[in-house]
């Protein structure tokens, strides 16, 4: 998982980049998103599927985030960089926000008595336990269930899945 934030570019202070950040700082480092484009482009490949998602970037005034202009800069970094047969998805758009995912588990108590008859009550409880964001959720899923054949299906699938969740 990476979090993207907009700093200036060492090179040219007036330039501000979109960098990739690690999900943990202590295993990594960020890297310019620049960077990464510009190897997929010297690649050659002739189909690139990126996929992005932006956490923890809304605009508060308790996080310091006063404006979310990353998603432009996003667009103006990919527009430089004029990759052929690239393909972005993003887990979410101008305005919209990233979505942490919880799973619904049943628990059943320790004392509760075994029963095979369908339908029978049980003691079991239901906790909710973080399994991650929304989009990575149902990206994954759509790759178990082979709704990813190309990237036009795989956005379709996503989008409907995450509309749904998001909407409940």
């Amino acid at each position: 998982t990476a979090a993207l934030v907009a700093q200036s570019d060492a090179d040219d202070p007036k330039r501000i980049g979109v960098q990739l950040l690690p999900a943990d700082p202590a295993k990594g480092k960020s890297v310019p998103l620049a960077q990464l484009l510009s190897i997929l482009r010297e690649s050659g490949s002739k189909r690139t599927l990126l996929l992005l998602e932006f956490t923890g970037q809304d605009p508060a005034l308790a996080s310091g985030v006063l404006t979310d202009d990353l998603r432009e800069r996003l667009e103006n970094e990919l527009n430089a960089e004029n990759i052929p047969g690239l393909t972005v998805i993003c887990a979410s758009g101008k305005g919209e926000r990233s979505w942490e995912f919880f799973e619904d588990t049943p628990i059943v108590a320790a004392d509760a008595p075994a029963t095979s008859v369908p339908g029978a009550a049980t003691s079991a409880l239901t906790m909710q336990e973080f399994d991650g964001t929304v989009f990575g959720h149902f990206l994954v899923r759509a790759l178990k269930e082979g709704n990813a054949e190309t990237p036009a299906a795989l956005f379709t699938y996503l989008n409907h899945q995450v509309g749904e969740w998001v909407n409940r």
